[in-house]
């Protein structure tokens, strides 16, 4: 989640590199990532013990909205992925000017 300078990671599985954990939201919980954008860009460090008022106040942001960000599934109102009736290209593609 980002406003402003901040950027909230959610709290994530610990085991969250392993797909099947994350998708089932299963294991002990990593905690909420707070940087701030405007000193670290590269998000290189975790400033959320510093900013619990920032942390909360983008968490109680994340509960209102999250019917609409899809944290549990496709958002309301969301196409399936991947399926789009009478697919069709929306560019032109010229073959001559591929890069080969």
């Amino acid at each position: 989640m980002r406003r402003r300078d901040w950027k909230l990671h959610l709290a994530t599985p610990a085991s969250a590199d392993d797909a099947a954990a994350k998708k089932q939201k299963t294991g002990p919980l990593v905690a909420p990532q707070l940087y701030n954008l405007q000193t670290d860009v590269a998000e290189a460090h975790d400033v959320a013990a510093t900013h619990p008022a920032v942390v909360a106040q983008l968490q109680a942001l994340v509960a209102t909205l999250a019917a609409d960000l899809g944290l549990d599934g496709p958002a309301h109102g969301a196409r399936a992925l991947g399926r789009v009736q009478h697919p069709r290209l929306l560019l032109e593609f010229d073959r001559a000017a591929a890069p080969k």
